[in-house]
């Protein structure tokens, strides 16, 4: 899988080995890659995503909001202008499968302290 990010969002492909032949081999690659599109994750402009694997959960921001994944891209939260400037970093403390912390830093030099909580559904 690939995540890229960029002034249109976010989206996820899938990386994977064709079945086409290269003309040429070059060392053991000597079949072409295939990028293919699965799906947008977000729309607003991404400036950073960041996976925290020991979590289980990805953060990504840009300058207008920030989202919360778990690591099979499910959506956890969103925020939309957390500082009154940019985030400049992000870290996230995986507590219980219902809870999380986030603290952000923003470019004004605040930092904010976030309870994620998910609800359990019958």
């Amino acid at each position: 899988w690939v995540l890229a990010g960029g002034d249109a969002g976010t989206e996820l492909f899938c990386l994977e080995r064709s079945k086409t032949r290269r003309r040429q081999s070059n060392g053991s690659m000597e079949y072409e890659l295939r990028l293919e599109f699965l799906r947008r994750i977000t729309t607003d402009a991404v400036s950073r995503i960041v996976p925290q694997p020991a979590e289980q959960r990805l953060i990504i921001w840009g300058p207008v909001s920030m989202y919360v994944f778990d690591m099979d891209l499910a959506l956890l939260a969103t925020c939309r202008k957390p500082h009154r400037g940019p985030v400049c970093s992000a870290c996230i403390h995986f507590i219980s499968g219902l809870e999380s912390w986030l603290l952000t830093g923003g470019a004004d030099g605040s930092v904010h302290f976030w309870n994620l909580c998910n609800k359990q559904t019958p």
